[in-house]
């Protein structure tokens, strides 16, 4: 399939009818969640303009913690310089558009508020404009355009774009969770019921961030079918029925998961965070959470249905070094491994 190249064509190839406003009443604001899939697909065609150039052209750069940025992330992350109109409204200057300073915009990509104002916030957008950067440079397709909104510490809306697909997922607490394809009827999500006791459960894992506490986690499931996927794609995964677990136990940032946990979430999943110790880790019965003070997230697990959860989760016990996180709950690195802690909670690394 050939993927359409502008936001237009993209946008013409969807079913774009719309979907129920989610409305701010704190902000007296309503949020319709197709102007934010349009304003996804603009940023979705200034990364492919960008994913079609030779490597030599992508001008890569490298983070704190040796993650690479390239081009892409900084120009679907501002206005592009380029004599290309579909190019000009991109993710932050769309949203500074759409609803002025109203609602804040925190990404990697821009300078970060102080944990002083951002601990206000009512609502607040987290953007990753290219997710799974190494993903991007190694031209495998498996990277995303995230946009996700919050409402306190837990997100409430996302979309998520995969570029070289075409496809658009989207999730927000008004409508549900549906799954856009090029020439097809949306798919609204929902996903299927499932006990982590039964056999061949499909376990998702980074292709680029795998850890032996990872290894540990899937040898205690009954015969598991393991798959590795970049980016925000591996949440995805379960909200479309096509995975059942997402283990992540390494750092990611907020940015990182807030738009596919919206999806996923509202398509009947969720995200639970991992409180770890040296003599172990314990999967906590409250949901991953946002606007907090470190920008990282801890490690976790997705799961496919929330009603899945049971607290016999305890007997996933990786023995994990004892490694603090800004926030001081413990955060796993790779026995043996000569990792420190300051390059690991310094890093905000991509997924």
């Amino acid at each position: 399939m050939t993927v359409p190249e502008s936001a237009e064509e993209l946008a013409d190839s969807l079913d774009l009818a719309p979907l129920s406003d989610l409305v701010l009443e704190d902000l007296g604001l309503k949020v319709n969640p197709i102007d934010i899939v349009r304003l996804a697909l603009q940023a979705t065609a200034a990364v492919l303009a960008v994913y079609k150039l030779s490597t030599k052209e992508w001008s890569i750069e490298y983070k704190d913690g040796s993650e690479p940025l390239t081009r892409a992330d900084l120009e679907a992350n501002k206005v592009g310089l380029t004599t290309r109109p579909l190019f000009y409204l991109i993710i932050c200057t769309g949203l500074g558009r759409l609803f002025g300073e109203a609602i804040p915009v925190v990404s990697e990509e821009n300078a970060h508020a102080s944990w002083e104002e951002r601990r206000a916030y009512k609502y607040f957008w987290l953007v990753d404009p290219v997710d799974g950067t190494k993903e991007f440079i190694k031209r495998n397709g498996q990277f995303t355009v995230n946009i996700g909104l919050c409402r306190g510490e837990q997100p409430v809306f996302g979309v998520v774009t995969v570029p070289v697909q075409g496809t658009v997922f989207v999730g927000g607490e008004s409508f549900g969770s549906y799954k856009l394809e090029p020439k097809k009827p949306r798919q609204l999500l929902r996903t299927k019921h499932f006990l982590l006791s039964d056999q061949g459960l499909r376990v998702v894992a980074s292709s680029s961030h795998n850890t032996p506490a990872t290894l540990e986690f899937v040898s205690r499931l009954t015969d598991p079918l393991v798959v590795q996927y970049g980016s925000s794609l591996k949440i995805l995964m379960l909200a479309a029925n096509e995975a059942e677990l997402y283990p992540r136990f390494s750092l990611c940032s907020e940015w990182d998961t807030c738009a596919a946990h919206a999806v996923l979430k509202f398509a009947g999943g969720e995200i639970y965070p991992v409180r770890t110790s040296p003599g172990g880790a314990e999967v906590s019965t409250e949901p991953l959470r946002y606007r907090k003070q470190s920008l990282l997230n801890p490690s976790f697990v997705a799961i496919g249905r929330q009603d899945a959860f049971v607290s016999s989760w305890t007997r996933f016990s990786p023995a994990l070094a004892e490694c603090e996180s800004p926030e001081g709950q413990q955060l796993e690195s790779a026995p043996g491994s000569t990792e420190s802690c300051e390059r690991l909670t310094s890093s905000a690394a991509g997924s």
